[in-house]
């Protein structure tokens, strides 16, 4: 009985994680830090090496910029990918597929391309007038925002927008 106990806890203790933990920032915190603010359409994406580690890059066309200055197409580069037959998943990173309709919180940190902000909570998936962040993967180890601000979370393209134009 105990080494059924041992092995049912070795199998238990080995078990992956389920996601990236983060703590929560507000939609207004990330328009403070964030270079660009922009909402656009994914072109496409691909994946390779850069310096032993899989990135993805996303090429954008921006149709508006809702803070800040960006270019009429950026390329977004994030963490993780496929490449060939190896792929590297990063949880709590954004990811992106052709077509998809996004608003990203930008950084421009390096000669590579823009980073999302705050990794997924950083970047919204639009769906018709609502947009939700890629926090799938993502557990909130902490979730208060300053008042009157709201958390990176499911809302309206209205409410976004408007949240990120009032930031000073």
């Amino acid at each position: 009985m105990r080494k059924l106990l041992a092995l049912v806890a070795a199998v238990v203790a080995a078990s992956p994680a389920l996601g990236a933990q983060a703590v929560a920032v507000s939609v207004e915190d990330l328009a403070r830090t964030s270079d660009a603010v922009v909402r656009g359409r994914v072109l496409s994406t691909s994946a390779r090496w850069t310096e032993g580690r899989i990135q993805t890059y996303a090429e954008v066309e921006v149709a508006a910029s809702l803070r800040g200055a960006a270019p009429a197409r950026v390329t977004v580069v994030t963490p993780g990918g496929v490449v060939g037959e190896l792929g590297q998943r990063v949880d709590g990173a954004a990811t992106f597929s052709a077509g998809e309709q996004v608003v990203l919180f930008l950084s421009r940190p390096g000669r590579d391309g823009w980073r999302v902000s705050e990794m997924g909570q950083g970047k919204f998936t639009v769906e018709g007038s609502e947009v939700r962040p890629d926090t799938a993967r993502t557990h909130f180890v902490a979730t208060q925002v300053r008042a009157g601000e709201r958390r990176s979370e499911a809302m309206s393209l209205a409410e976004l927008e408007r949240r990120v134009r009032s930031v000073p």
